[in-house]
């Protein structure tokens, strides 16, 4: 894990705490219902892991149950955005992008913009 997603790790787990109190539980968006427009609603995957967090991170990918990926492009926590790939290399890539928005069991709402790859 390079050092600036191990600080978005640790920004997002306190974004989290400050807005949503202490716990794993109420921190939690294993199971939330994530809008993702045309493409679909789908409910995340994600698990505890024993120092507190959920795997996966969800400023790296997003897993959905019964399949399917979001590789997060561009991440906004409470309408603030948290993590943008460059423009001009999102453009470059020329890849059809989706917009994914849900909220953690703590009420926090994310906003995570990237490549959905549906099975």
């Amino acid at each position: 894990m390079t050092k600036r997603r191990i600080g978005l790790a640790a920004f997002i787990v306190g974004t989290l705490g400050v807005f949503g109190g202490s716990g794993v539980a109420q921190a939690s968006h294993a199971g939330a219902l994530a809008d993702c427009g045309s493409a679909g609603t789908f409910i995340i995957r994600a698990t505890d892991i024993p120092s507190g967090f959920q795997a996966p991170d969800p400023s790296a990918v997003t897993l959905f149950e019964g399949g399917g990926t979001l590789t997060v492009m561009a991440l906004s926590v409470n309408n603030q955005l948290i993590y943008s790939n460059a423009e001009t290399g999102r453009a470059h890539r020329n890849v059809a992008e989706v917009t994914c928005t849900y909220t953690s069991g703590s009420g926090v709402l994310f906003t995570a913009t990237g490549i959905l790859t549906a099975r």
